[in-house]
């Protein structure tokens, strides 16, 4: 079945569920971001409209890389690298408190919600790679969307625009 894409504009009415791709999140808090005005405008009009805003444990993850990145830049000047972390593994510890405090104030956007990651996303993660060109982030992304019944996918990129979707599945890609 074909992607349904929908490119977001203020005042679009947007689907009931909603699965926030990371770089939605990373763009909509960064005002110094290339899309942050489309991408928060985004976010606002998401949690305006009621959205339930679905996000998964990769989410996190990529999030609290993002994070500590931009923390530990932000303290040093220099980008946090394996080979430094390694020679100083407090420095995870020692940035953590920033990324926390960005975290609870994600997890109280009303709508949030976060998915379990089911029994079984790994070959579904593995068949969606087969039939698409998607990274593997992308793949457990959109596996999880998949198995939950979300109706949207919030992104700012253009990796998910060829999708070909398994049959019998529905999918409204919202893009900003």
């Amino acid at each position: 079945m074909p992607l349904t894409i929908l490119k977001f504009s203020a005042g679009v009415t947007l689907p009931r569920r909603a699965y926030l791709d990371t770089n939605l999140i990373i763009e909509a808090r960064d005002a110094a971001a290339r899309k942050y005005i489309p991408a928060s405008t985004c976010l606002a009009e998401l949690i305006r409209q009621g959205v339930q805003l679905n996000v998964s444990g990769l989410v996190f993850d990529e999030l609290w890389w993002t994070y500590l990145r931009i923390s530990f830049r932000l303290a040093t000047g220099t980008d946090l690298t394996p080979a430094a972390y390694k020679a100083t593994p407090g420095i995870v510890q020692a940035h953590w408190p920033a990324v926390r405090a960005v975290m609870i104030a994600i997890r109280a956007w009303n709508g949030f919600n976060e998915l379990p990651a089911p029994v079984g996303i790994v070959a579904q993660a593995e068949a969606l790679m087969e039939t698409n060109t998607l990274l593997p982030r992308d793949a457990f992304h959109l596996a999880l969307v998949l198995h939950h019944g979300i109706e949207s996918f919030v992104t700012a990129d253009g990796d998910f625009d060829k999708l070909q979707l398994p049959a019998g599945a529905n999918l409204t890609l919202v893009k900003i």
